[in-house]
């Protein structure tokens, strides 16, 4: 029952002898962004990479939609982007600091993910002087990312513990041992989408392998417990699963405009009726494909529509994926 989709560890990173992005000159942030372009050109052969001006802002929603950058990127006009597909890893440079190691790996695979971003950290540490204090470690643009520059999450799929109305005890346990619980559109616990994200909370205590296991310990109890729910659930409320999940299909079905948020949420109620046999197996990874193809900039690029157009083609994507669907009976 994959109810992790998957596990991302960040790792940000400036150079000692330019002011940090936010605050630095146009001809600053180009010269630090040549600097590790350098670096991964000689060192990283399997990235390939794109500046800024390669991109228009449609390719830097899409870089974002892909967990490449984050939403600020969009924005920023210099810098570059460094992808590694087979790697699943992603560098970016002057996003909110000079340097960021992205590592995605499927399912809970935290600690391999770190390894991975942490090799490619060394390389650049080998090549650039970071801007790094002996008491307090990696200086980063916000200060409570500063010591281990270390962000780690893990988007877990998890509708029973929230119809069970277990959101607001778990939020709580995640905060006693340093984590943090988001929906997946950024509010804490929310109780209109079912795909979270556990994350590690800021902390100078705990070097980062004592951080990536707790927070793995933590994702594990929550996906045992998700089961256990799940299995409840089945039992005792068949009628009301069958309603949702035929409710839902006659959506996808039918529906003529759907807003990208509205698809997520109908999306993970198909991913849920596969998880409990009502589908097969593998058209999860249809669903999991659709997550990422629904989205904004790659509905663009894939049909090359205008602006304005995106729920009317997400709709019609939909309706073409889930039109002979039948659930088992």
């Amino acid at each position: 029952m994959p109810i992790v989709l998957y596990s991302q560890v960040r790792l940000m990173r400036n150079l000692h002898e330019f002011i940090f992005p936010p605050s630095s000159s146009a001809e600053m942030l180009r010269e630090a962004s040549d600097a590790i372009v350098g670096v991964i050109a000689g060192e990283l052969h399997d990235f390939s990479t794109l500046t800024t001006d390669d991109l228009d802002n449609s390719d830097k929603r899409f870089c974002v939609e892909r967990k490449w950058a984050a939403k600020r990127w969009e924005r920023q006009e210099i810098g570059a982007i460094s992808v590694a597909p087979a790697r699943g890893m992603t560098v970016t440079t002057n996003e909110e600091n000079h340097i960021g190691i992205r590592s995605l790996l499927s399912g809970l695979n935290l600690i391999q993910a770190y390894e991975r971003g942490s090799g490619v950290d060394e390389i650049f540490s080998r090549r650039l002087t970071y801007a790094f204090d002996k008491q307090l470690g990696h200086l980063t643009t916000k200060p409570g990312c500063v010591g281990l520059g270390l962000a780690a999450c893990v988007c877990v799929h998890i509708p029973a513990l929230v119809w069970g109305e277990k959101m607001a005890p778990l939020t709580l346990a995640a905060r006693a041992i340093g984590c943090s619980i988001t929906g997946f559109n950024g509010r804490e616990s929310s109780t209109d989408e079912d795909l979270f994200f556990i994350s590690n909370r800021p902390t100078f205590e705990c070097d980062e392998i004592t951080i990536l296991t707790r927070l793995n310990s933590f994702a594990e109890m929550v996906i045992e417990s998700e089961k256990n729910a799940r299995k409840s659930f089945a039992e005792r409320m068949e009628l009301k699963l069958r309603d949702r999940f035929y409710r839902v299909l006659a959506v996808l079905q039918n529906a003529q405009i759907i807003e990208l948020k509205e698809a997520q949420i109908l999306l993970m109620q198909m991913r849920l009726a596969v998880d409990l046999q009502w589908l097969p197996s593998e058209f999860r990874f249809k669903i999991d494909a659709l997550l990422i193809r629904l989205r904004p900039a790659h509905l663009k690029a894939e049909y090359a529509i205008s602006d304005g157009q995106e729920d009317f083609t997400r709709a019609e994507v939909l309706r073409e994926v889930f039109a002979n669907i039948r659930f088992a009976e």
